[in-house]
């Protein structure tokens, strides 16, 4: 849920003036933007850098679990279930490594961003205060620490751990969440260097593009070993890159009620195509547990038949 909101809300970013008098209010869904004030922005950086360390103490154990082979297993070798410290470790390492992934890096590198529009330059989240000045370096340089710590492990080492996972039911394939890892990065980091209402095109056909390259990607591989959350999880790539589309128009059209006219068509398009693609499915799946029930009926009355006597 957090990830579609988080793709779908690039179409409503600050910087895409969606019938509002000023741009410092034109954010209609917010891509998790935490207020305006740097009092604000100090707290939920912090939340972040915890929220970062606890991931790196978690994946540490959660991989030593994994290679013996008892991650989301409880003692008694069954799954893990809550309040167990198993089952908690792992949805910790699902919750910090996969639904938080876009807020945290993007939290991170709005502290190397800068307003160089006039003088002196400050970073845009802290206007008080000055570009790499002593205490802009401070807060770089912890990022920067935080970052080359939570970014591999949650990148590279989270896919894998989730595919071992005993007490996870829904599993992708490693390949898709790296690559689903790289593209959050990218669209963080659009968001935040291209904030300004003058990158507002570029940003969204920038997005725009990296969102269609998931959706094509998810329907090549359906990367979740369940095939009806692949509908579902694939339509939701489809409203977003509905939603950065008709945004991507607007900008450049100004023409609002034709934007939100297309997005609202096309958005319930996927949801159709989705129901559908998912009844066609729960068919399928219907037939072929009938086959199996008749095969077993049949080869129980031949094996009858063939008894002696």
């Amino acid at each position: 849920v957090m990830e579609f909101y988080t793709f779908v809300a690039i179409a409503f970013m600050p910087n895409v003036a969606w019938g509002y008098n000023s741009s410092e209010t034109a954010a209609g869904v917010p891509f998790f933007e935490f207020g305006g004030n740097s009092v604000t922005y100090y707290l939920i950086y912090s939340l972040c850098v915890i929220l970062s360390v606890l991931y790196i103490f978690l994946a540490s154990r959660a991989f030593g679990a994994a290679r013996k082979g008892t991650l989301g297993m409880a003692p008694n070798g069954e799954k893990a279930t809550f309040p167990s410290k198993e089952f908690l470790l792992s949805k910790g390492v699902v919750i910090l490594g996969g639904a938080f992934y876009i807020p945290v890096i993007k939290t991170l590198l709005e502290v190397f961003s800068c307003d160089y529009s006039s003088r002196p330059w400050v970073v845009k989240k802290i206007p008080e205060m000055e570009c790499f000045s002593v205490g802009h370096g401070g807060f770089m340089l912890i990022t920067f620490v935080v970052l080359i710590t939570y970014y591999p492990l949650a990148t590279f080492m989270f896919p894998n751990l989730q595919f071992q996972d005993k007490a996870l039911d829904m599993k992708f394939s490693p390949i898709f969440l790296v690559v689903l890892s790289q593209i959050k990065v990218f669209l963080g980091a659009l968001t935040v260097f291209y904030s300004e209402e003058g990158n507002a095109v570029r940003a969204l056909v920038f997005s725009t593009s990296l969102l269609l390259l998931l959706l094509v990607l998810a329907i090549k591989m359906e990367p979740c070993l369940i095939p009806k959350a692949n509908v579902w999880i694939t339509g939701s790539y489809g409203i977003a890159v509905v939603c950065c589309a008709a945004a991507t128009f607007f900008v450049l059209t100004e023409e609002r009620n034709i934007a939100l006219l297309l997005m609202a068509i096309g958005c319930f398009v996927c949801v159709c195509v989705c129901t559908v693609h998912h009844q066609n499915l729960a068919k399928k799946q219907r037939l072929a547990e009938a086959q199996k029930i008749d095969d077993y009926t049949r080869f129980v009355t031949l094996s009858n038949r063939e008894k002696p006597g």
